[in-house]
């Protein structure tokens, strides 16, 4: 996936007409999405439930540094060479990872749930136990519909699926029009707003990932995970809240601050949670689903504002039209927290 995203990048600098720079956006935007199951269950292979909240931490991370980082980078290229050299350089670090890819090695499926079972079960010598240690566990061999049908019986995951959905929303549209909100309310100049959204909520959305995924892999009992994030997606839309009512540059750069923390923090636990609660076997499609349906929330955000917007006449009122579901996706994560154990139990049985 990394080797296409590459490619398309090199192809979207040798794009002639607007029609055909058009579909190789699309082609990027699609090998973006297709990267996520597979990494993330190679992951969840890799990484016992004790440390997985940091794995996709660090890997999230990566993606919301990678983004202002780009955009820096690729202003500066496009103004000191053109356009063109822009999609040309970042297909450089692309080919780099696809060849580093290449030496990583394929995990044993389902490694990191077994190193989960024989922790539990430290101190218990069994030949059954020895035999599960080196099982070969092979993927799922139902169709696609049934696999899909199969995973959202899981109410733990269904409910992931719906906070991560609706905090994507929630995220996207922030982020799509707070440096026109700042513009319009504060009065900043186009630049100064779209610096202060980008480094404000980027420094944000790091730090928050950082302490979401620590504070995450320190197990407190029942259903710990889910109900940390649901502490934390509310943390980001009292943050969110405060961001459009509050006046003043510094009070809504630290209240943007403060909802791009509790947002992101949110997002290593609910993937280490998905994670759990699908059996290996079937992981692979189960962070499909959660790819899909948050893309189409993502998408729908900045839909939501802009249209409300136009509704109201103005963008604050349109920018709280964002706080009933993401208060709902911390009501969705309350519901489920009770059935996280029985279900993350039931996915290592069958890991």
């Amino acid at each position: 996936m990394v080797l296409i995203w590459s490619l398309c990048s090199v192809l979207s600098g040798l794009a002639t007409t607007f029609v055909m720079f058009f579909m190789i956006r699309i082609a990027i935007g699609a090998a973006g999405q297709l990267y996520n199951p597979p990494a993330s269950s190679l992951l969840a292979d890799y990484y016992p439930n004790a440390s997985r909240g940091k794995a996709y931490g660090f890997e999230r991370a990566g993606y919301y540094m990678g983004l202002p980082a780009g955009v820096i980078i690729g202003g500066a290229v496009a103004e000191a060479l053109d356009w063109r050299a822009v999609f040309f350089i970042a297909a450089v670090p692309g080919l780099v990872i696809a060849v580093l890819m290449a030496t990583v090695k394929e995990p044993v499926r389902g490694l990191g749930d077994r190193i989960d079972r024989l922790r539990a079960a430290r101190g218990v010598e069994s030949d059954d136990a020895a035999h599960d240690d080196h099982a070969v566990i092979t993927g799922s061999t139902a169709s696609i519909w049934d696999d899909a049908k199969g995973l959202l019986r899981i109410r733990t995951l269904r409910g992931v699926i719906a906070a991560q959905a609706i905090l994507s929303l929630g995220v996207a549209g922030l982020f799509y029009w707070l440096p026109t909100f700042m513009e319009r309310v504060e009065g900043l100049e186009t630049d100064a707003a779209s610096g202060l959204a980008g480094g404000v909520g980027g420094a944000g959305i790091v730090i928050g990932i950082l302490i979401g995924s620590k504070v995450g892999d320190r197990n407190r009992g029942q259903g710990w995970r889910i109900r940390i994030s649901a502490v934390f997606l509310m943390v980001g839309a009292v943050g969110l809240a405060l961001t459009v009512l509050l006046p003043g540059v510094g009070v809504r750069s630290a209240m943007v601050a403060l909802a791009c923390v509790g947002f992101a923090a949110a997002m290593p636990n609910l993937t280490a949670s998905a994670a759990n609660v699908v059996p290996a076997t079937n992981r692979g499609m189960g962070f499909a689903l959660l790819q899909f349906l948050t893309t189409l929330g993502g998408a729908f955000g900045p839909l939501l504002v802009g249209s409300m917007s136009d509704v109201f006449g103005s963008i604050s009122p349109a920018m709280l039209c964002l706080l009933p579901p993401l208060f709902a996706s911390s009501v969705i994560l309350w519901t489920v927290r009770n059935s996280y154990e029985d279900d993350a139990a039931a996915a290592t049985v069958r890991s």
